[in-house]
């Protein structure tokens, strides 16, 4: 299971119907539970998708994350600390975004090319109808991808709203 929509934290190959009625009905706090029942039972497949299919990018500030996302795949995302953008190459997905003050979008369907404006604080939670590919571009001060997801994002809401009043009091 993994990281955020192209930074996918979790993913899981499940029924397909299931899975949406899921993510149309989930809250964040559900999301959150059941990445953490992942963890604690030792579910986890992250390492093991991104090795197969990730693929990174750093340069002149920005950092970018191509995820090959196969089909009956279901992923969650991380909270990015900044802005950023997500682009939609090509595929079937449905998506759903939470953001760490409560607020949640609407339930997508995405099955053409689409550039998405990425929001800080965001965590999404997705269903892959086909083979999918999802890109994420960051803006990073970062010169070394080396532990970069640790620096752009955050793994659940609480995390993030700690790194968040952390930057405040600098």
């Amino acid at each position: 299971m993994s990281g955020d929509l192209v930074n996918p934290e979790f993913e899981l190959h499940i029924d397909e119907d299931k899975a949406v009625t899921y993510i149309k009905e989930c809250t964040l706090e559900h999301v959150e539970n059941f990445e953490k029942a992942l963890i604690d039972t030792g579910v986890d497949q992250a390492d093991e998708i991104n090795e197969v299919n990730l693929k990174e990018k750093l340069c002149n500030g920005l950092y970018s994350r191509a995820l090959t996302i196969p089909k009956g795949t279901f992923i969650t995302g991380r909270l990015h600390l900044k802005d950023y953008i997500d682009i939609f190459v090509s595929g079937d997905l449905t998506v759903k975004s939470f953001f760490a003050d409560g607020t949640i979008e609407e339930t997508k369907r995405l099955n053409e090319f689409t550039f998405l404006e990425g929001k800080a604080g965001r965590k999404r939670v997705l269903i892959a109808h086909e083979d999918s590919l999802w890109i994420t571009v960051d803006p990073t001060e970062a010169t070394d991808i080396e532990g970069i997801t640790e620096r752009i994002s955050s793994f659940n809401s609480t995390e993030y709203k700690m790194l968040k009043e952390g930057e405040k009091c600098q």
